[in-house]
């Protein structure tokens, strides 16, 4: 085979395939997951369920613990260095 030169295709397909994101996280989900990355302690994992969602960074849909907005924004703020005052 060389550049530029022609080839007869005999047979092709083309498959369709989908990607599932993750499963949201339910509140017995995230409390496994924070003991996993060692965050909190077993008595402060309602007060951190409460407050997630008093705060508005979550909100229930179902058993789901949905982000808001306002968590994402937050995140992306958190994720810029910072910088110093002078």
């Amino acid at each position: 085979m060389s550049v530029g030169e022609k080839i007869k295709v005999n047979e092709y397909s083309c498959e369709g395939h989908e990607t599932k994101p993750p499963a949201r996280y339910t509140e017995p989900t995230l409390v496994k997951k924070l003991e996993e990355l060692g965050i909190g302690r077993p008595s402060t994992f309602a007060s951190i369920m409460q407050t997630i969602q008093d705060r508005g960074y979550v909100a229930k849909r179902g058993r789901a613990l949905v982000p808001t907005f306002l968590a994402f924004s937050v995140t992306g703020l958190l994720e810029q260095p910072l910088h110093k005052v002078n």
